[in-house]
């Protein structure tokens, strides 16, 4: 029980022979929202989420009257891996249309709003393109382009820190040119164990504009840990007009890292999650 409504959790089997498994919070009474909330796979973290964060939301979620299903992509916690051909990508995106197809049957749901964190940001936004079902797209620690509004931002706050240039000066000594971005490949979440590469800044804009015009509900939220390519809420609006023209809403939490191991900045992006379901469905 999270808040003053029940829930009850039951687990979903999706596909065969080799089947897809999942976690169903189903809000009692029955759920009142209009759209099924899916909770999306993280690199290759199960379907508890960083940090017990998908459980939260789910839980919190059904709060609200929201119907929703954490599950395992094929090869991750407690699904087994499937024999494919197709790349992960591909791969990813039939995975969650055969959950939303079966899920769907099965509760009577026809309308998605995919949310997840880093790769399940992008495998919920190309999902979205496909797949005339889903209402609303999540995306946590998703990808992001640079532009110079973020350059001044950036460079202006190296400029004030003295160990950048300290560091700078180290590397320099040491005949050291420096030629990668920081990240944090060390965690499960990492989007190259993911499978997924950052489409072309044209690609998204077009799927931005898809997405617009089919009127989809969208929230993007970014954390400290992505600030190597996004620093300010209004730089998703900046780089793709076309959302000024939707119903988007962009975010920042910057004392959250990219897996949000942090108690307090991570409750801050569930809330934000909340807020947002409640208020737009």
């Amino acid at each position: 029980m999270t808040g003053s409504r029940r829930f009850r959790e039951y687990v979903v089997t999706t596909g065969g022979p080799t089947p897809i498994y999942g976690v169903a919070t189903r809000p009692e009474p029955a759920a009142s929202r209009n759209a099924g909330l899916i909770l999306l796979n993280s690199g290759l973290l199960h379907h508890v989420g960083s940090s017990n964060f998908s459980v939260n939301v789910a839980r919190r979620a059904a709060a609200l009257g929201f119907l929703s299903l954490r599950y395992d992509a094929s090869g991750i916690g407690d699904s087994p891996a499937r024999a494919s051909h197709a790349d992960h990508q591909q791969r990813a995106v039939e995975e969650c249309t055969e959950v939303l197809n079966e899920f769907g049957k099965a509760e009577g749901v026809d309308r998605f709003i995919l949310c997840g964190l880093c790769s399940g940001a992008f495998t919920g936004f190309v999902t979205a393109q496909h797949d005339q079902r889903v209402v609303g797209v999540v995306q946590i620690a998703g990808f992001s382009f640079t532009n110079s509004a973020w350059a001044k931002r950036h460079y202006r706050a190296r400029f004030l820190k003295p160990k950048a240039w300290s560091n700078r000066a180290t590397r320099m000594l040491a005949g050291i040119r420096s030629t990668t971005l920081p990240n944090e490949s060390g965690y499960l979440e990492a989007e190259t164990s993911a499978g997924w590469t950052v489409p072309p800044r044209e690609t998204v804009d077009a799927s931005y504009r898809r997405l617009v015009q089919r009127r989809v509900k969208m929230l993007n939220i970014m954390t400290g840990g992505e600030s190597y390519t996004y620093n300010y809420e209004g730089q998703f609006k900046d780089l793709f007009p076309v959302l000024s023209g939707g119903d988007f809403t962009e975010k920042l939490v910057p004392d959250a890292s990219h897996v949000m191991a942090e108690p307090e900045p991570r409750l801050a992006v569930e809330q934000l999650i909340l807020d947002w379901l409640a208020e737009r469905f």
